[in-house]
């Protein structure tokens, strides 16, 4: 298992425990996920993963995921982009999302195990 993956699982826990404030922030990324899905858009999904990992971490207060988090993404995705499929990405990041906004634990353990 990753550690972006070992770190997500806590912060997701506490993340659903956020603001109702954030839930509504967390349906339009699901939203953007679900847009770059259809469309392959790197450029869009790149936005709203650093957008989402920024408010959950914001959301769980965890400062040290949010410290191994820090521009985690980006060099991760643009070093193995040739490897991965954009639609299966976009749709996992959807999947948790709007597991978070749901405050559903199951369904984003689940969205992480897929």
């Amino acid at each position: 298992m990753s550690k972006k993956l070992e770190i997500g699982r806590p912060s997701i826990r506490e993340a659903i425990q956020c603001l109702a404030s954030d839930v509504d922030e967390f349906k339009n990324f699901a939203a953007d996920f679900k847009t770059t899905r259809g469309n392959e858009d790197e450029g869009l999904f790149l936005d709203a993963d650093l957008r989402i990992n920024h408010l959950l971490l914001h959301a769980c207060h965890n400062k040290f995921a949010a410290r191994c988090l820090s521009g985690f993404s980006r060099r991760h995705f643009d070093q193995y982009k040739h490897l991965i499929d954009i639609k299966e990405i976009a749709e996992r990041h959807e999947k948790i999302a709007l597991s978070i906004a749901k405050r559903d634990q199951l369904a984003s353990a689940a969205a992480l195990d897929d």
